[in-house]
């Protein structure tokens, strides 16, 4: 094997499939033309492909930038949700990170003059306590922004502002997003996993601004396992590395260690090409595939949260009817399966009324 391919499997190498491909449409659609007072949010099982996913829609735009559409716009801005730290999401660190992204290396040195002031005139040292608030901090991302207008702002990890965190900052979080899609002239669009679903319904008004998009894994259906299985062909051949035939002849062992999801399946593979190359070996064999498959517990933990909010999502799109809510006992009845009187007159016609006449 060639000690390039996993630089090449890494960065260089991208097979399309049916599910990437409808997400990408719908991706470059309302980054092109959406509106940019809402937000989108892409959901989906870890491995599906959403970070890749984010760097060809960054490669796409730029390429569209470039040949002349939106010349008073700036290339896309992608950035990564930190961790949170003690239950709270580390508003400083992404901030300091994201005006990095856009260009200023100097807020570091940048104070707050009234308490610098404010402390000297106590006698105290200054020092660290000057430090720009988070506040501040944000209002220079709101600055830099709206000069530099960004094509899009994509923010990964998305599920880090609502996961495991107090549904009061979970609120906070996502209404300071809300606030920055009214307020900042760029386009928003969230990757995250099943766990920022937190994201879609906190309230009315986040309801009506978030748009979602899932990003599925292939599921088990005859058609989805044929779409899969080519996945996993054009992937072995664009690598040309040598694959036991044992191991093609039974792709069901390969969803089922995948649960559909291509990034676990091209994991799998990073790995067993890694495990060739220490050891001199020019062949993936059925020995060294069975060795490198994902654990049981593995599996299971990840199967049960995509079953899950599968039967939250497939709920999701069935058919509303806002009485099965709250009951309105002045709903108008719509029953039109009951035959209604028939008109004979014209609308706005009628015909002349009749007043009896009397002798005086």
């Amino acid at each position: 094997m060639d000690e390039n391919i996993l630089e090449v499997l890494a960065k260089q190498i991208y097979v399309k499939h049916m599910i990437g491909e409808k997400v990408f449409d719908s991706l470059s659609t309302y980054a092109q033309y959406g509106r940019s007072d809402t937000f989108l949010c892409v959901i989906g099982p870890t491995g599906t492909g959403k970070t890749r996913t984010t760097l060809r829609l960054e490669s796409f735009l730029c390429e569209r930038l470039n040949a002349g559409w939106e010349p008073n716009r700036a290339k896309p801005v992608v950035i990564e949700a930190p961790c949170q730290v003690n239950n709270k999401f580390p508003w400083r660190s992404f901030l300091e990170e994201l005006l990095l992204l856009l260009g200023d290396n100097c807020f570091k040195y940048k104070f707050d003059f009234d308490t610098v002031t404010e402390l000297r005139r106590k006698g105290q040292n200054p020092g660290n306590n000057s430090r720009l608030t988070i506040g501040q901090l944000e209002r220079l991302v709101r600055t830099r922004i709206n000069v530099l207008k960004p094509i899009v702002l994509v923010i990964d990890e998305a599920q880090n502002f609502v996961d495991q965190v107090s549904e009061n900052d979970k609120k906070e979080n996502v209404n300071r997003l809300k606030y920055w899609a009214n307020t900042m002239d760029t386009k928003f669009i969230l990757f995250g996993t099943h766990e920022a679903e937190g994201i879609l319904d906190l309230n009315e008004q986040l309801s009506r601004r978030v748009t979602s998009i899932y990003f599925p894994r292939y599921r088990k259906t005859k058609e989805d396992l044929e779409y899969y299985a080519s996945f996993y062909k054009g992937l072995v051949e664009s690598l040309n590395i040598k694959m036991d035939e044992k191991i093609n002849n039974d792709f069901l062992f390969i969803y089922n260690h995948t649960l559909g999801c291509p990034g676990m399946l091209v994991s799998w593979i990073h790995d067993c090409i890694s495990y060739c190359l220490d050891k001199g070996v020019d062949q993936v064999t059925l020995g060294i595939w069975r060795k490198h498959r994902a654990s049981r517990d593995r599996l299971t933990t990840m199967e049960k949260a995509i079953k899950n909010f599968e039967a939250f999502y497939d709920a999701a799109q069935e058919a509303f009817n806002p009485d099965e809510v709250i009951a309105d006992p002045y709903q108008y009845d719509m029953d039109f399966s009951r035959p209604t009187k028939s008109r004979n007159t014209r609308p706005g016609k009628s015909s002349p009324r009749r007043y009896p006449v009397h002798d005086d």
